[in-house]
């Protein structure tokens, strides 16, 4: 189910998609890294277990269009009363 749906979606992540960072806990790295969601998805893909470094990726790999912009405080602040 999961793989036709990304098969008929396909097209339409890669075009919404500039990547995607996971950002885990540390003692869920180890399995989390053994999915390929790069290549599930066909977008540049990292996983990370400190959002600093992940918010880094997406910046300096140009993820981001003209008109998003990261609010870093407001992020990290959205994460410590989830």
């Amino acid at each position: 189910m999961v793989k036709a749906w990304l098969w008929e979606n396909g097209g339409r992540l890669r075009r919404l998609l500039g990547g995607i960072a996971t950002v885990v806990l540390p003692g869920h790295y180890e399995r989390m890294s053994r999915i390929d969601a790069e290549r599930l998805f066909g977008v540049p893909a990292r996983l990370f277990v400190d959002i600093g470094a992940a918010l880094d990726w997406i910046e300096e790999n140009g993820l981001l269009t003209r008109r998003i912009k990261l609010d870093r405080s407001r992020i990290m602040r959205s994460l410590e009363h989830p």
